[in-house]
């Protein structure tokens, strides 16, 4: 999952803890850094996050949470980030593919909420672009 992300530095991610349950659920904890824009003034963010990914109805759906909190602006800021995806198998004029749709909350800093907006835009954007590489769909 790191290479869906391309805002992270180097790629860099800590896995932590990590757990598959018999059901096939699977839950894991990251570390991982990454650049914003204007990184040369704001800084590298540093995000602490818990991810579970639960299947649905395999392999066709599955359902991915992940709530993160993230040390932004040069570690001024803490942002909590959290984010209810689902991944759906569909066919949609005659093409297979994935549906997915996300909901994402977080508690930006008021002063900075159109950068932050803005930056989880640019990032979901570049995510769906490498899952669609990363696992031809």
């Amino acid at each position: 999952m790191a290479d869906c992300n391309p805002t992270a530095a180097n790629r860099k991610w800590q896995l932590g803890s990590e757990t598959t349950d018999k059901n096939g659920s699977w839950r894991y904890e990251v570390t991982s850094y990454e650049s914003m824009a204007g990184d040369w003034l704001f800084g590298m963010n540093m995000n602490h996050g818990r991810v579970s990914v639960k299947p649905e109805d395999p392999p066709r759906r599955y359902s991915i949470h992940s709530a993160f909190d993230t040390e932004s602006f040069r570690g001024l800021f803490m942002i909590e980030n959290v984010s209810s995806m689902m991944m759906e198998r569909s066919t949609r004029d005659g093409k297979e593919g994935v549906l997915v749709s996300e909901v994402v909350t977080m508690n930006c800093p008021l002063l900075f909420s159109q950068l932050c907006y803005a930056e989880t835009d640019a990032n979901r954007k570049d995510f769906i672009k490498n899952v669609k590489y990363y696992y031809d769909v």
